[in-house]
């Protein structure tokens, strides 16, 4: 979150919302609160004790993508018949998902604005995924890793988080195996 001239917005760009701040509700000393925002927000500015701002590049190209990533693995670590192995090979790819069929998906979650910084650096996992709010570039990224390979040969698939899931679910079904 910034707060520039009176307004505090997150510089995330999924995070669309911007709030205005108020001095806080009667009292002279307490902390503003939050007006304006979308959605369900409804809340008071908190003390920031104990709370550690990160480098605006960590935050960004770390901590937002690894959300993606964290809740990723973690639907997954909750399935019967799967093993997930994070960030294999010194982080050569972001999760290993093997099924007990031998099925396996060496997945590369990306979060980046320009889908053809993707392009350019192919990722090492054969499975790229990416956030569903960056859903239209799927069909970009497929076709720009058409004509790719991993380094031992694989063709790249690529899905949304919601697909990938919808995929291993099947495949636990036993459809498409």
């Amino acid at each position: 979150m910034v707060l520039r001239g009176g307004q505090l917005q997150c510089e995330y760009p999924p995070h669309q919302s911007r709030f205005g701040l108020v001095p806080g509700g009667g009292k002279r000393s307490g902390p503003p609160v939050l007006t304006g925002g979308r959605g369900r927000l409804a809340t008071a500015a908190e003390p920031a004790e104990g709370v550690l701002c990160l480098d605006w590049g960590v935050w960004r190209y770390i901590t937002c993508p690894g959300l993606s990533e964290v809740g990723l693995m973690q639907w997954l670590e909750k399935l019967e018949g799967v093993r997930v192995e994070r960030w294999e090979n010194l982080d050569e790819w972001d999760v290993g998902v093997y099924l007990a069929d031998g099925h396996r998906w060496r997945v590369d979650v990306k979060d980046h604005q320009d889908a053809q910084t993707i392009i350019d650096r192919p990722p090492a996992g054969e499975t790229v995924v990416v956030p569903n709010y960056r859903r239209s570039q799927v069909n970009q990224l497929q076709s720009g890793l058409d004509a790719l390979r991993t380094a031992d040969g694989q063709r790249y698939s690529v899905f949304t988080v919601s697909r990938f899931k919808a995929a291993v679910t099947r495949r636990l079904k036993g459809v498409g195996a």
